[in-house]
């Protein structure tokens, strides 16, 4: 949704929008921990990474695998790899922590402005736009996270990673 566009729904469709933006995150995480419950102590040994292997997938890092022509492509890494992706991995972490507490920081003050009991409607759209703003540079740095991951991998290795993103990312949305 274009910020100009966001200025047209007027100030319940700018709530709805604001509102939208703040319950992304919260209702992956919920997703997420629904997604493992029920699942007692090995689910959460499995969540921490802690698994052993299970037949037709699931590695020893809590994720579910197996997919595409039988090859979990986690569980066909060297240590090599290994080692690459877990620099990958802390840099994007270190990367992503500070844009997510400046969303959540955005977030708290659209929400304070949306219910102001004369709130403006030009303050909040700028701070819409803002919130767009970071989005999208948070969304970048994911893909060219993806990206850095997969230069890492064999082909085979790919096919299988590549399956995983497009599952994980028809499930949620979009995220990854």
């Amino acid at each position: 949704m274009k910020a100009n566009t966001l200025l047209n729904l007027g100030f319940s469709g700018l709530v709805a929008a604001v509102l939208w933006l703040g319950a992304g995150p919260a209702l992956l995480t919920g997703a997420m921990a629904q997604q493992h419950a029920g699942h007692g102590e090995g689910g959460k040994a499995m969540m921490a990474g802690q698994g052993k292997a299970m037949p037709g997938g699931g590695g020893g890092n809590g994720r579910m695998g197996g997919g595409l022509y039988g090859m979990d492509w986690e569980s066909a890494l060297t240590e090599e790899q290994k080692a690459r992706l877990d620099e990958l991995k802390v840099r994007q972490k270190k990367m992503m922590m500070p844009m997510k507490a400046r969303a959540r920081a955005i977030r708290a003050d659209l929400v304070t402005m949306a219910l102001a009991d004369d709130p403006d409607e030009r303050t909040l759209s700028s701070k819409v736009d803002e919130m767009l703003s970071l989005r999208r540079q948070m969304m970048m740095a994911k893909f060219r996270h993806i990206m850095a991951r997969r230069e890492v991998l064999t082909p085979e290795q790919r096919a299988s990673f590549d399956m995983h993103v497009m599952k994980r990312m028809s499930k949620k949305g979009g995220g990854h």
